[in-house]
């Protein structure tokens, strides 16, 4: 796989074409850009994300059609990180019908996997590429250094330069606003477990002690 990874988010709920738009409008704004290709997979999560980066494309570049195609991913992180999870429940630590654990679970393990998704990007972005003379895709470098400056590599910049006033119009257009769309838990209970996070040390947040700090925090929140 041969590719730069610009955005990668958890998200409460990836089936919300609220949730989705703005998920893509926030990428869209981190570069002020589009490219010229779009991944769908023509769900109905993705309505608000095809019809504004339709548009987009139609107001800043209209000569050039989107392309669809399957998205790619790969684990590289070692253990199952669904394993880890699903542990929490096997061992008696995680009850479901709980609804304390439901939004502590809600509120910490996203981070964690952010934390983890963040890393991976950092890596995946900075690795360097074989070099393969007999390929015709970039190789010998990084994902970051073809996708920042494609032309020394015999690329072109293909972005597309968008402005902040016409995302603005389009995420107001959205129904549901940013911070909802993104909210795992209501406000006051995050308040609560930040509080009492910070309080146990604000421990590092790794998979492999996801489950201690939920029993840490589980016993002050209780």
């Amino acid at each position: 796989m041969k590719c730069f990874f610009k955005h990668l988010v958890t998200v409460p709920n990836n089936r919300l074409a609220t949730t989705i738009g703005h998920v893509h409008l926030n990428c869209v704004e981190k570069y002020l850009a589009i490219p010229i290709t779009s991944v769908v997979d023509k769900g109905s999560e993705v309505g608000f994300s095809f019809a504004n980066q339709t548009a987009l494309r139609t107001t800043y570049a209209p000569d050039i059609d989107v392309v669809s195609y399957p998205p790619m991913l790969q684990n590289t992180t070692g253990r199952n990180f669904a394993d880890i999870v699903r542990s929490g429940l096997h061992d008696g630590i995680y009850n479901p019908n709980h609804e304390l654990h439901v939004n502590l679970f809600k509120w910490l393990w996203p981070r964690i996997l952010q934390v983890q998704l963040d890393v991976f990007v950092e890596f995946w972005n900075n690795h360097r590429i074989r070099f393969q003379s007999k390929k015709s895709n970039v190789s010998g470098t990084t994902p970051r250094q073809a996708f920042t400056v494609p032309q020394l590599f015999g690329g072109k910049d293909c972005r597309i330069v968008v402005d902040q006033t016409t995302i603005d119009a389009l995420r107001a257009e959205i129904p549901v606003s940013c911070e909802d769309a993104m909210r795992w838990v209501d406000d006051e209970f995050a308040f609560q477990a930040q509080v009492v996070y910070e309080a146990i040390g604000s421990p590092t947040l790794v998979p492999l002690s996801g489950w201690t700090i939920f029993a840490q925090l589980l016993h002050e929140l209780d």
